[in-house]
């Protein structure tokens, strides 16, 4: 393959990325506290000569859209939604992880935790661990959980300098090796959920514009096999 194909392929490779992101981010429009995946691309120079240098199109690891997406009241005591730039913090098997989705529940031993079982974390890093009469459970705009007149515990309001370092896993939790600050800005509301921040009409746009780029890729793969095929016949005519 000529250099020329080598760099169209690196954008079809790149192009594909992108098109599994947005198609994981459709499939998610209605995904509770998920947050879509965006692909950004860079050049790489590769010197091929003296003086010529040759652009390949390199995809970078995806990275979360933190812009939040619209709360949904629910009136479920046991959720609730984080405003702004903020995350609940949970303890998972593999180390702390940080979500926006707060559909949670209570377990065997009366902890919060999410829907796969993995507590929810107070201020000082700590399961939040509810009584078992949950009459006049009411959380303020600054994570206080009060049961009545009880003060029960206090959600994480975790905030990072450095939000471009987290990474999506399973199940909406979020990985990053940065130590967070808090989050004094983010509001948690009570009975509310965050729903997805996809635009699925947007999403399914920039869906086909990469479907064309990849075929008009395509076409010039195709295109310099055909110049090549020439090329050799035109020297087999040549020598026989």
């Amino acid at each position: 393959m000529e250099t020329s194909g080598y760099v169209a392929l690196s954008r079809q490779l790149a192009l594909d990325s992108r098109m599994a992101s947005l198609a994981n981010n459709i499939a998610n429009a209605n995904t509770t506290g998920f947050l879509a995946d965006e692909v950004s691309f860079q050049s790489v120079l590769s010197r091929t000569g003296p003086a010529r240098d040759l652009a390949f199109v390199q995809d970078l690891s995806p990275k979360p859209d933190l812009t939040p997406g619209e709360m949904r009241m629910t009136g479920s005591p046991l959720d609730f939604a984080i405003g702004g730039d903020g995350f609940f913090a949970v303890q998972t098997p593999e180390g702390l992880r940080y979500t926006r989705a707060g559909h949670f529940r209570l377990d065997e031993q009366n902890q919060l935790v999410t829907t796969d079982g993995h507590p929810v974390l107070d201020v000082d890093d700590q399961p939040i661990t509810l009584p078992e009469e949950l009459d006049g459970l009411s959380v303020a705009k600054d994570g206080t959980i009060a049961v009545g007149a009880d003060i029960v515990g206090q959600f994480r309001r975790a905030l990072f300098e450095e939000p471009e370092q987290l990474r999506l896993e399973g199940g909406m939790l979020l990985r990053t090796d940065e130590v967070p600050g808090v989050a004094e800005q983010a509001e948690v509301l009570q009975g509310a959920l965050q729903s997805s921040n996809v635009e699925p009409v947007l999403a399914m746009t920039a869906m086909m514009e990469a479907n064309r780029a990849f075929q008009a890729t395509q076409k010039v793969i195709e295109a310099q096999h055909e110049l090549t095929r020439s090329a050799v016949q035109r020297l087999l005519d040549v020598n026989s």
